[in-house]
């Protein structure tokens, strides 16, 4: 019986069974796959459902660091590490959110509206992450809508766990160092190059994880296993640091897009950012979806005559 390309995943080819000399061609089927595919759009389209998602977060979060008791003045501190990390007009946008009804009344009919709201459209926006990464793996057909929701439940878990952790890494992780005791190794001078190795060096293999957790459950095949690292997820990963840098350094030094969207100017650079993301994501898939045809290639091809001949019975 046939084998129908995309219900269960393909054996993958070893990075290291491709020699160097045929990487560049190997880019190029990926660039042009993913043509074909309209990243782009898609990527666009992942944007547009994150940052429908954002703001239902945000509120739900100010929510809840209300409801435990963190003055301004602690926010305020807390953000100070992402306005380092993240380019100013994006941490405007979180200060105003966050910030703004810091000093109010917590509403508890507000915050449980505000939570199920973030809940649900996160929920759409992972299930529109499933539908981009059935593109990229060519799945002939999805999980339908009941299917994908249930499954972005506990995407949006793992996301939580591990995205949120690389998180504190990175925007706390000044603060936090602070809070060690003195007598600790890592808090010595001569020991700050590891605890940035640490901070940065763990961010990164988390943020590898999450994107693992996406390759291998967000893909609508029958029989998906945890795959704690793949070429894509190691791409992406890299490729989001350097994208993510490169974006930061350039709006904060060249770009000037107050000037062009005004009062819109936060919006325009996070949806940005979260295209960008999306693009990442995308071409890591592309990636590991190439490996899998040179796996399938490799599968499909007739032995070399001396194996034929080895296996051939003796008569």
């Amino acid at each position: 019986m046939a084998h129908q390309r995309g219900t269960t995943k393909p054996r993958r080819a070893r990075v290291l069974s491709v020699p160097p000399s045929k990487w560049p061609a190997l880019a190029k089927r990926v660039v042009t796959e993913a043509a074909h595919d309209r990243v782009t759009m898609i990527a666009a389209s992942l944007a547009f459902h994150g940052f429908l998602a954002l703001l239902p977060i945000l509120i739900a979060a100010v929510g809840l660091l209300g409801l435990v008791g963190l003055s301004s003045s602690t926010l305020h501190t807390l953000l100070h590490a992402t306005n380092v990390l993240l380019p100013a007009q994006m941490s405007q946008v979180l200060n105003a959110q966050l910030l703004k009804p810091a000093s109010n009344r917590v509403n508890i009919v507000e915050l449980v509206v505000g939570v199920a709201v973030a809940l649900w459209s996160s929920i759409e926006a992972m299930s529109a992450l499933q539908v981009a990464l059935d593109v990229a793996y060519e799945v002939p057909r999805d999980r339908g809508f009941f299917g994908r929701r249930l499954v972005a439940i506990p995407l949006i878990g793992v996301t939580l766990l591990l995205g949120g952790v690389a998180s504190v890494l990175l925007v706390l992780g000044t603060p936090l160092a602070e809070l060690l005791p003195s007598a600790f190794a890592l808090v010595k001078p001569e020991f700050h190059a590891i605890l940035l190795f640490i901070r940065y060096g763990g961010s990164l293999v988390l943020v590898m994880l999450l994107l693992s957790a996406y390759y291998s459950f967000g893909v609508a095949r029958p029989k998906s296993s945890w795959e704690w690292v793949s070429p894509g997820s190691v791409v992406a990963a890299v490729g989001w640091v350097v994208a993510a840098g490169s974006f930061s350094f350039y709006l904060d030094h060249f770009a000037h897009e107050t000037r062009t969207y005004g009062a819109l100017a936060g919006v325009a650079v996070t949806l940005l950012w979260m295209f960008l993301t999306g693009v990442v994501i995308l071409f890591g898939a592309e990636l590991n979806r190439e490996f899998e045809r040179m796996g399938e290639a490799d599968a499909a091809a007739p032995p070399a005559s001396g194996d034929a001949a080895a296996e051939a019975p003796s008569l």
